[in-house]
């Protein structure tokens, strides 16, 4: 078993990237793009309404995606240059709402946090909203550690 100095040395391990703005923004307008699809946000919405009352709709999560976009209000001015990797693990117990999920998961962009969702409702739409995120970071290579240097 390791000692307590030598996990602590690699806790400062870390990997650091330069923030790049318009990497995101694209990453958001992809976002915007794909979670416009009415017919997979409305399946989602239906199979919560049969657990639970669902008071989410597709024009309030576009709204929040809007807010993101604007590069200004997502306040990467206000944001380090450097962002260190390995800090930023969070872990979020919740009631599940979707809005908080959205606006968590976007947030993350700036900083580059990895988030645990753990909720009690709203298992499909976070999970589309999740999924749907991953994959456009992927396409556009925000999860591979090398694309930010």
């Amino acid at each position: 078993m390791e000692d307590l100095q030598t996990r602590l040395n690699k806790l400062t391990n870390t990997t650091k990237y330069t923030l790049k703005p318009n990497l995101i923004k694209e990453i958001l307008e992809e976002f915007k793009k794909r979670m416009s699809n009415q017919d997979t946000f409305k399946q989602a919405i239906e199979i919560d309404e049969k657990h639970h009352p669902v008071h989410v709709t597709q024009e309030n999560v576009m709204k929040i995606i809007d807010e993101f976009i604007n590069i200004e209000k997502f306040n990467v001015k206000y944001s380090p240059k450097t962002i260190v990797d390995g800090y930023g693990n969070l872990a979020v117990s919740y009631n599940g709402d979707p809005y908080v999920t959205l606006r968590l998961l976007l947030m993350s962009l700036r900083t580059h946090n990895n988030i645990v969702f753990f909720s009690k409702k709203y298992y499909a739409i976070n999970t589309k909203i999740v999924e749907t995120l991953n994959m456009v970071c992927e396409k556009k290579g925000y999860a591979r550690k090398n694309c930010y240097d």
